[in-house]
């Protein structure tokens, strides 16, 4: 099997400018390194040899990784683009760094202490809600008087979005004067830990769009256990190597207890358990206090309290190299964001594939894989 790369290069309005594939790796580490990770900020870096016209690549350029795999048409890896923000000139490389465009997200602040639509309702789902964010913060929901200086704070004419698909469970959090990164991964995180698994991400339709998405249950197919096409990793089926299952209970929490408006004996308060893992142990009664003094809404009050204890499930998470097979091969029978079933050391866990890092040296590519547990 063999897989071949290459880097489409548009501007920052998405226009093409060149197609790389002379990567070199003079000036030491990866010819070509980049991680794709699901709802977060992946990097990429590029190394070219010094001939390459460094005007090609102006700032925000997009960067779009395209895969050939065993001579089928290149595909756009994880519908990613990269937006170019560093170059470093040696002697004989020039090498750019670019990060995700879910980075779009990090540069935005909730820039007024109050919402001004129902971007933020308690009864909106938290798909809505993301979206809702992303439309008043740095598309056409944006209003000037929020902003002392408008300039440019309105993308819409480079960046579309989703509409509103009502996915995953309420969410609302404290967002004023926050970042927009930090708060709909905060959004995304509620409603996961309260039963519907919620990821938002900016991806490229094609090479010279962008579109806010959110997706649920997970962001790509389901081949669990379950599912009607199970993908099982192993290092006895050959498509893992030096795999580490990390099963960590160091911040379990199995009781919690929130406390919302009032003082003393009049504080309204709410509690939450997890019976069946509390009983794990006969020591294994793990308590958190949630502080949500601004609530005076029981329900709401007894959702944190929830929360907390969802959120306090112990981390399983496995790390390994991909070793890609005629049968079991990234971008054909499986790719970023699939629920899939991790044999290891006994345990058989479904898991979900949260992150892919590709390393492409002179003589060799590597793959390595994260998975987190679907529970």
């Amino acid at each position: 099997m063999t897989t071949f790369y290459e880097v489409h290069v548009a501007d920052a309005s998405g226009n093409r400018l060149a197609v790389f594939a002379n990567f070199t790796t003079a000036g030491g580490g990866q010819a070509l390194d980049y991680v794709l990770s699901v709802g977060k900020i992946g990097v990429l870096t590029m190394t070219l040899p010094a001939t390459v016209d460094p005007t090609l690549i102006p700032l925000d350029a997009r960067l779009s990784v395209w895969r050939s795999i065993n001579g089928a048409p290149p595909e756009m890896d994880g519908d990613a683009v990269f937006l170019a923000r560093m170059w470093e000139y040696g002697t004989d490389f020039t090498r750019i760094t670019a990060f995700h465009a879910n980075e779009l997200f990090a540069r935005r602040i909730i820039a007024y202490g109050t919402w001004q639509t129902n971007a933020m309702r308690a009864s909106d789902q938290a798909d809505d809600q993301i979206k809702g964010i992303v439309n008043e913060n740095m598309l056409a929901g944006i209003t000037a008087f929020r902003y002392g200086n408008p300039l440019q704070a309105d993308v819409s004419a480079y960046v579309t979005e989703q509409a509103n698909l009502a996915l995953g469970v309420a969410a609302p959090v404290g967002a004023a004067w926050r970042n927009m990164m930090d708060v709909i991964l905060e959004v995304a995180e509620a409603s996961t830990q309260n039963g519907t698994y919620i990821a938002a991400e900016v991806v490229a339709p094609t090479e010279g769009t962008l579109e806010v998405r959110t997706y649920a249950g997970q962001r790509g197919v389901d081949h669990g256990s379950t599912s009607s096409n199970p993908v099982v990793f192993s290092e006895s089926r050959g498509n893992l190597k030096n795999a580490l299952l990390t099963i960590d209970h160091t911040n379990e929490v199995t009781f919690a207890l929130a406390g919302g408006a009032g003082d003393g004996a009049a504080r309204l308060t709410a509690a939450a358990v997890d019976a069946t893992r509390i009983a794990a142990s006969p020591l294994n009664r793990r308590e958190l206090f949630v502080d949500v003094g601004n609530l005076t809404d029981t329900s709401a009050i007894q959702a944190a309290a929830d929360a907390a204890v969802r959120q306090g499930r112990p981390v399983r998470l496995l790390e390994a190299e991909l070793a890609e097979t005629p049968g079991c091969t990234r971008g054909i029978h499986f790719d970023l964001g699939d629920i899939t079933v991790i044999e290891h050391r006994g345990f058989v866990i479904d898991m979900r594939l949260d992150l892919v890092h590709e390393l492409l040296s002179s003589d060799e590519r590597k793959s390595e894989i994260k998975f987190r547990s679907v529970l």
